[in-house]
């Protein structure tokens, strides 16, 4: 549970430009949204259930983070739907 703590401290930390344009209960779903998304059980489906090396986990991770936050005029972005890798299952989008 301390682990879980944390990480939702340090994904406070790292987006909070972001998260402090939303107010209170959007924030704190979007918290909980950031905090499943980047979980260790999303990380082993990822990497063992869909068997995606560590850098195509690491693209799908940074496109669906890109998308769940509230755009920043200025945070000038990378993250792109070329990142994630063509084997994802027919049907299946981000």
């Amino acid at each position: 549970m301390m682990v879980r703590s944390l990480g939702n401290e340090r994904i406070k930390l790292m987006y909070k430009p972001e998260l402090s344009t939303l107010e209170q209960p959007d924030r704190d779903q979007l918290l909980l949204a950031l905090a499943t998304l980047t979980s260790f059980e999303s990380w082993d489906q990822l990497r063992h259930c869909h068997n995606y090396s560590v850098g195509d986990a690491q693209a799908v991770w940074r496109l669906a983070i890109d998308r769940m936050l509230p755009h920043q005029p200025a945070t000038g972005s990378t993250a792109s739907v070329e990142d994630v890798p063509s084997k994802l299952e027919p049907g299946l989008t981000l």
